[in-house]
């Protein structure tokens, strides 16, 4: 027998073992890994849980500040609106009613004109005419 002979006789027998032990060994290792993934679903379930709990309380002592907040805001503007409304009512009673221009015709007055500009027509010529464009000469090409 020569050496390749006997090279190719041991991989034929190390493929014949490791099929045999390997298939245990798969076997072995999807047990383990069935018992890994259910203890890992246990952990994440707990993990969510209390995530969950930790939001609830969050959420609820959030709401119960802005609660709060939101009462003592509107507390602190009702007594501001009452402040300024007494404010406006006492300049109200110290400012004299305006007169307009339709209080004043129904007494029987007239309303003031309103004075004309001197040159307004003329202003309204120049307005009107169109400026003259400087002739361009023409380009030939």
């Amino acid at each position: 027998m020569s050496k390749l002979d006997d090279i190719y006789r041991a991989g034929l027998g190390a493929l014949k073992k490791a099929k045999e032990e390997g298939s245990a060994l798969f076997d072995e290792l999807v047990r383990e890994g069935r018992a890994v993934e259910k203890e890992g679903k246990k952990r994440v379930k707990g993990l969510m849980e209390e995530l969950s709990e930790n939001v609830k309380e969050t959420t609820e002592k959030v709401t119960e500040k802005v609660k709060e907040g939101g009462r003592k805001e509107l507390k602190e503007l009702s007594a501001r609106l009452e402040q300024l409304s007494r404010k406006v009512e006492k300049l109200a009673k110290k400012e004299k009613p305006v007169k307009s221009e339709k209080t004043e015709a129904k007494a029987g007055k007239k309303p003031a004109k309103k004075p004309v500009k001197k040159n307004a027509k003329k202003e309204v010529k120049k307005e009107a005419k169109p400026k003259k464009k400087p002739a361009t000469p023409e380009k030939t090409s």
